[in-house]
């Protein structure tokens, strides 16, 4: 491990399946310290060693430390697999907690809900009871977003994910100018699909359906990089959503869209007429505060 690295990165293996091998083969020490390899023998005794001598002194503390340590691998199961139970589809109800992923699976089946914990790196003040941090899982992992971001080999990028999402639990405040503005991407992305779909019925189109969040997203994100002073932004993309971003998020002309519906622009002897999927596109948006970007779209 380098220099300076987190407290977090030095106990990065105590996640939650980890967590309860740990404590079975703690078990097995205190029944038999020779059931269990040496090397878990000088980690368990370098343990009791430091609660008998008071550098872990649970009774001063009024902190319970193997609990805590409970809820800390309970803490990091979520952050690693709550996407499992998040409820990602809006036409299915949400669903079941898979029993792992419960606390009885991790050894607090019998916690006191207002057991007072102290986290290691929740965005809390001070010790909690074990509700608010439940809550707090629930929110954020088990929610509406199914995050699935810690197998990112940067340590602070992963840390500030944990924390952009926990500090708001997934539910981030937009103002009424944002979410109008996001409504009206919304509209914009299936208006135009549906048009094109009920005009060149048979036509390919590769339909945006099921992913008009797309177009809101990138209209977000170019205002967000335009804030911190970005002036140009390149896309690649394949087929799908492509004539949609060109044509509400990259304001490409819908005279020009339609031309190339009906071939008219092209020479059909000497050009596939689906074209219009493969060309490159750019231009300049405000997305914004006045700020403006420029647009390059790959061919």
């Amino acid at each position: 491990m380098t220099q300076g690295a987190s407290g977090q990165d030095k106990f990065s293996y105590m996640n939650g399946a980890n967590a309860a091998f740990i404590d079975h083969l703690y078990q097995q020490y205190l029944a038999d310290p020779k059931a269990v390899d040496s090397s878990w023998v000088r980690f368990f005794e370098g343990y009791e060693f430091a609660t008998q001598s008071g550098v872990i002194n649970d009774a001063d503390s009024g902190h319970d430390v193997r609990i805590e340590s409970k809820v800390e691998a309970f803490i990091n199961l979520y952050r690693r697999m709550g996407h499992r139970c998040a409820h990602l589809n809006p036409l299915d109800p949400k669903p079941e907690i898979p029993a792992d992923m419960l606390p009885s699976g991790h050894g607090l089946g019998d916690i006191d809900l207002d057991k007072q914990v102290k986290p290691y790196n929740l965005p809390f003040e001070g010790a909690v009871s074990f509700r608010e941090i439940y809550e707090l899982l629930q929110d954020t992992y088990a929610g509406r977003i199914g995050a699935d971001f810690r197998d990112i080999m940067n340590t602070d990028a992963v840390v500030w994910f944990q924390h952009q999402m926990e500090s708001c639990r997934n539910k981030p405040t937009l103002s009424k100018e944002e979410k109008l503005r996001i409504h009206q991407k919304l509209v914009e992305a299936e208006g135009f699909e549906k048009f094109l779909g009920d005009r060149y019925l048979g036509q390919k189109r590769f339909s945006i359906e099921g992913l008009e969040s797309f177009l809101p997203l990138l209209d977000f994100m170019t205002k967000e990089a335009a804030s911190v002073g970005v002036e140009e932004v390149y896309l690649g993309m394949a087929h799908r959503g492509r004539l949609n971003t060109l044509a509400n998020f990259m304001g490409k002309p819908y005279e020009l869209m339609l031309k190339e519906f009906e071939g008219s622009d092209y020479n059909t002897f000497d050009i596939d007429g689906d074209v219009k999927y493969h060309k490159g596109f750019s231009s300049v948006i405000e997305p914004g505060d006045g700020k403006k970007v420029v647009l390059y779209l790959s061919p």
